[in-house]
């Protein structure tokens, strides 16, 4: 099963799809790229809203933009629910924090701010398996490699259930190519996303970048290791 992890596909929900017809015509080039399952995970900012009623315009989003593909007679991937929740100092204090994980699991995607790692994002990323139970995944996580030390890396490794998310382009970066690398073979949880906003700019990716990826996966973690990791992120998602 081929996943896109981190989309911004909704329609009208925030910087990404801006109406319906570039939701469907995102989907469609998904479906062109074979991906069979595609996680949408919109902005969220625990200062402007609170999760239930995020979590109700989310899904009001997804019911139209479903409805009008049936009306189209458009096939598209399926579609699991989630965010992309913006790490601030007090995230911790947002109530049903967890309502925001992906489907029915414990991962809940965390983008942290684009400047030098501080204690409190530790604190938050730490924090949010204790407060709610849930898994962090840090989104993108290839863009603040550059800005963590090594000794936070290590500390950040070391959080319960930790997992990360890496863009399809971070295979174009050769530091962010070893992390991957690394954080597979210590058996961290590793999930995919094009991180796509559009059909043109940050477009989601296509055949061939999929291509690519897959024989950089088969050269450095084995030649069954594409169909072992789908098998894997199929498990952690709960889908069978």
């Amino acid at each position: 099963m081929r996943i896109d992890f981190h989309t911004h596909i909704l329609p009208n929900v925030d910087d990404g799809a801006q109406n319906v017809d570039t939701s469907l015509r995102m989907l469609r080039e998904m479906e062109k790229s074979q991906v069979d399952l595609v996680i949408a995970t919109p902005h969220y900012f625990s200062l402007d809203e609170k999760p239930v009623a995020f979590k109700q315009r989310i899904s009001e989003a997804a019911r139209i933009l479903q409805d009008a593909a049936a009306q189209n007679g458009q096939t598209m991937p399926r579609i699991l629910l989630g965010a992309e929740v913006y790490v601030e100092r007090n995230l911790l204090l947002t109530e049903d924090l967890d309502l925001l994980c992906i489907g029915d699991t414990d991962l809940l995607l965390l983008e942290l701010p684009v400047s030098e790692f501080r204690e409190w994002m530790y604190t938050v990323l730490s924090g949010v398996t204790a407060i709610y139970n849930v898994r962090p995944v840090i989104a993108h996580v290839e863009r603040v490699l550059s800005r963590i030390s090594k000794k936070d890396l290590k500390k950040i490794l070391e959080i319960p259930g930790i997992c990360f998310q890496f863009n399809h382009t971070a295979f174009n970066d050769r530091k962010a190519k070893a992390f991957i690398k690394k954080v597979m073979k210590e058996g961290y949880p590793v999930f995919f996303g094009s991180d796509c906003h559009g059909v043109s700019d940050r477009g989601p990716t296509d055949v061939s970048g999929y291509a690519q990826i897959r024989q950089w996966l088969t050269k450095k973690m084995g030649k069954d290791f594409p169909e072992r990791l789908s098998w894997v992120q199929c498990c952690e998602l709960k889908i069978e």
